[in-house]
């Protein structure tokens, strides 16, 4: 049995303009496919294929995560699983396969990955409210080259929900606590299994008279209207490094949304603004420079300015330097990201600017000068001794 393509689109045999309904069609028609009752004798592989094409759907359903998986690939997403990868505990989308699976086949397939029991495991046992689940957050800052070649602090200002101070969380006025909920006895959750031959199509749903809560509340807070959490803005530093890359993302612990679950994490796209003078590849920089023909002919000097005029470098132009000439400067190019010793090259590629505004006799000066040197010249004296046999 082949495994899938690193490529989540390819993984689901969808296009990248597929629509929410044409990803869980998908989905579901592949869940269906690799259930291991389907591959007695592959059970292994198929388990393991389920597990990634429930890692692309997970993805794909997620906007954000979409969003940052096209424009960064699976690079963009580690700030999301992680080192390890992704796991079953992020997998926020196992309802949608409820009534295809008994209880059994989807706790072995969680179980087989480290996973919790998502179908009447602890975890959906313990009354958490979904809604009291901390939500990572993301923004995004754009900083100029010359921010990368010094590094910088940023301010960033992300609007989050914190845990209300008035009742720390609960929903209740002050003096007052909430009752659980009789419809789904503190679980969130209502589940309904139906049976058809020798299978049974099992159905779990939030429980629509405590919104996934587990308790209800009779006297609810006058802060957080019953909810928990309040919303406020934040206001944060941020040190960049010299030499961070155009896209990444940075992480930050606990900067998330706060709930009475714990603290979600801040995620922070950085994004590096074209320079007008230089191109940057990885940790070199690509400038050009123009001389007169003077310089070019004669030698000379010329000042390089490094990004954000930080820095001025003097280039030595030798004699007789050609149009489209490369020149090196080491080590004066940017650090590299989290090194504090290495940096990169600057490259300057010359281009010879040739007067068009000569004057007759500025003119005659030059052709007296080339006639001088052509004939003076061994290369060219021999080009014009063969000519003559």
């Amino acid at each position: 049995m082949k495994l899938s393509s690193d490529d989540y689109y390819e993984r689901l045999h969808i296009t990248r303009d597929a629509s929410p309904d044409d990803i869980k069609k998908a989905y579901r028609k592949l869940a269906k496919q690799y259930h291991p009752d389907m591959n007695k004798e592959n059970v292994k592989e198929a388990t393991e294929k389920f597990k990634e094409i429930s890692e692309a759907y997970e993805v794909l359903m997620d906007p954000d995560k979409r969003r940052i998986y096209d424009q960064y690939g699976k690079d963009g997403l580690k700030a999301q699983f992680g080192s390890q990868g992704f796991t079953w505990d992020q997998f926020t989308h196992a309802s949608d396969v409820g009534d295809l699976f008994s209880d059994d086949f989807l706790r072995t397939v969680f179980s087989n990955f480290g996973g919790d029991d998502f179908f009447g495991g602890s975890s959906r046992r313990s009354g958490r409210s979904h809604a009291q689940i901390p939500r990572d957050l993301e923004t995004a800052i754009t900083i100029s080259l010359k921010e990368v070649y010094t590094g910088t602090t940023k301010e960033i200002t992300v609007v989050s929900k914190n845990v209300c101070n008035r009742c720390n969380g609960n929903g209740s006025e002050p003096g007052s606590v909430p009752k659980k909920c009789s419809t789904c006895n503190g679980s969130g959750e209502v589940k309904n299994v139906r049976s058809m031959g020798y299978s049974r199509f099992i159905t779990i749903s939030t429980c629509s008279d405590c919104n996934g809560s587990g308790k209800v509340i009779a006297n609810k807070c006058s802060a957080c209207h019953g909810s928990g959490s309040v919303q406020g803005k934040k206001t944060m530093s941020i040190k960049i490094e010299p030499g961070i890359e155009d896209g990444v993302v940075l992480r930050l612990p606990g900067e998330g949304e706060h709930t009475t679950e714990g603290s979600g994490d801040l995620y922070v796209s950085v994004h590096v603004l074209p320079d007008e003078k230089f191109r940057r590849e990885g940790s070199d920089l690509y400038t050009e420079a123009t001389i007169n023909l003077k310089t070019a002919i004669l030698g000379g000097n010329i000042d390089i300015i490094t990004p954000g005029n930080i820095k001025t470098i003097s280039l030595k132009i030798p004699p007789g330097t050609q149009p489209m000439s490369k020149f090196r400067f080491k080590g004066e190019g940017l650090p590299y990201w989290r090194s504090s010793i290495r940096k990169g090259d600057i490259y300057v590629t010359v281009n010879v600017k040739i007067p068009d505004n000569l004057t007759s006799r500025q003119k005659e000066f030059l052709q007296e000068f080339f006639n001088e040197y052509d004939s003076t010249n061994p290369v060219n004296k021999k080009k014009f001794l063969w000519g003559l046999i």
